[in-house]
């Protein structure tokens, strides 16, 4: 008799991100890099604008794969071999 092992995955909690959260990260950019394009808070705004941007992006992937997981639980499935 063989024993095979079981891995289990867990995905992190994270917090929804809509289009709101974005505009207003876009706004604290344009308001912290008034007059000082060059400087360290104004990169580091911008780089926030890049993750929120890329968060809502993966979330709305995330919904159209969970919508596709409905209409066919096949094609959703994973395996470890």
């Amino acid at each position: 008799m063989y024993a095979l092992p079981v891995v289990c995955c867990a995905r992190p909690k994270r917090t929804k991100i809509n289009p709101k959260h974005l505009k207003l990260a876009i706004q604290y950019a344009k308001n912290v890099c008034y007059g000082a394009h060059n400087a360290p808070s104004c990169r580091v705004a911008w780089d926030r604008v890049e993750e929120v941007s890329t968060e809502l992006h993966r979330q709305r992937e995330e919904e159209h794969t969970d919508e596709m997981c409905i209409i066919d639980p096949l094609a959703c499935r994973e395996y470890d071999v």
